[in-house]
């Protein structure tokens, strides 16, 4: 059917041609989302970091030395919830770890 005023067809034939157009814009726009998407994967997945310590750092990491029975104990009292805690350096710790980061913000 043809509008005789416009010559054109009825104003719902339009909107349903637009809507069609519209989805074939947003699936195109999602393929392609999808596409860069997936490159972004392959590329980060294709990254890698690499770390190397310098003679120094190394040697110390391999000379490490810790007190083994210490540890032990400490892990032990604080499982059972017997580890003291001075409430008052902890405080002082965070004051100067604040203060720290004010001075190089």
């Amino acid at each position: 059917m043809i509008d005789s005023i416009s010559n054109s067809p009825p104003p719902a034939n339009r909107q349903q041609k637009a809507a069609a157009a519209d989805s074939q814009t947003s699936l195109a726009s999602q393929t392609e989302n999808a596409k860069v998407d997936g490159q972004m994967k392959t590329k980060i997945a294709e990254t890698t970091d690499n770390v190397k310590l310098s003679e120094l750092a190394a040697t110390a990491l391999s000379n490490a030395e810790f007190d083994q029975e210490k540890t032990t104990r400490i892990k032990e009292a604080i499982e059972q919830g017997n580890y003291p805690l001075d409430h008052k350096r902890l405080a002082e710790s965070f004051l100067a770890l604040e203060q720290l980061i004010s001075d190089n913000a």
